[in-house]
């Protein structure tokens, strides 16, 4: 009958699921701007490695993201995530062309890596000043990258800004993504803890 007990448990810890709410919170993000001579393609790229929780066999069901962008003009930007990323706490780079006219760029930017320039896009949006961004939805893909990025317990939140017009930008400005909080309501798969006792689910 013991044995049986036990067993009847086991089951019972093996079907459990547990609903999470989980809160990432980053409390800046800077990207610094320059130009370039005439001619010139540039995209800005700051990548900032975010610390988890490790929470493995994962689902997230719902996730929202709330933040304020300041900028010194009129830009578009673009928040993306990745799984994997530089080991530095901020690491900035850039993409220009052609590179015959790119010098004074990468001696300020590091070249950017493929997988980061390939990185899925989280949100999207225009800031001139200033603009506060609340209960945006990620995009697919990038939930996909995030629950990867769970399972590995660290995040890279990458911020992009590109123009086609090299003079617009100059030195003095830049791009700030402040109080980035994002809300996950998780479903996360117990089973791995079947071995321990504790409450049920």
């Amino acid at each position: 009958m013991k044995k049986i007990g036990i067993a009847l448990f086991i089951l019972l810890l093996m079907s459990c699921i547990a609903d999470i709410d989980y809160r990432l919170y980053e409390s800046r993000i800077d990207l610094p701007l320059m130009g370039a001579q005439a001619g010139v393609s540039l995209k800005f790229y700051v990548v900032k490695k975010v610390p988890l929780n490790v929470l493995t066999g994962l689902d997230i069901q719902e996730a929202n993201f709330n933040f304020t962008a300041t900028s010194t003009k009129n830009m578009t930007f673009n928040i993306m995530v990745q799984d994997t990323g530089p080991d530095e706490e901020t690491t900035l780079y850039a993409t220009c062309e052609p590179e015959i006219a790119c010098a004074g760029v990468y001696a300020v930017y590091g070249r950017t890596p493929d997988y980061i320039t390939q990185s899925p896009s989280l949100i999207q949006g225009t800031v001139d000043g200033e603009r506060v961004f609340e209960n945006v939805v990620p995009e697919e893909e990038a939930i996909n990258k995030i629950e990867n990025a769970f399972e590995k317990g660290t995040i890279w939140v990458i911020v992009n800004v590109s123009t086609n017009d090299p003079l617009y930008f100059t030195q003095n400005d830049s791009l700030h993504i402040k109080d980035l909080e994002g809300i996950f309501k998780i479903k996360k798969d117990m089973s791995s803890f079947a071995g321990l006792s504790g409450g049920v689910f």
